[in-house]
């Protein structure tokens, strides 16, 4: 089985750093706990979560309810990087 991973997107974080958005579609039980947490960012599509809108729109907020999504998910699905 091939692993699902998808990295979406680097950004400046603003300090002088970057965010990345990777996601781990192999590992998503369909819980939806990350849609129900930042549902303007992801949802579940055919099993899988999948982003509404691109990380290089989001804004402070939508990093921090991303952030939240990844640290509620079972599985880890989400990462959210900063270097």
């Amino acid at each position: 089985m091939a692993v699902r991973r998808q990295r979406l997107c680097r950004r400046h974080a603003g300090e002088g750093g970057y965010m990345n958005v990777i996601l781990h579609k192999d590992k998503c039980i369909s819980c939806g706990l990350c849609a129900s947490i930042a549902p303007d960012l992801f949802t579940i599509e055919t099993g899988v979560v999948t982003l509404k809108k691109n990380p290089k729109t989001w804004n402070k907020n939508d990093w921090k309810s991303a952030k939240e999504a990844a640290a509620a998910c079972p599985n880890g699905v989400i990462e959210i990087k900063e270097t």
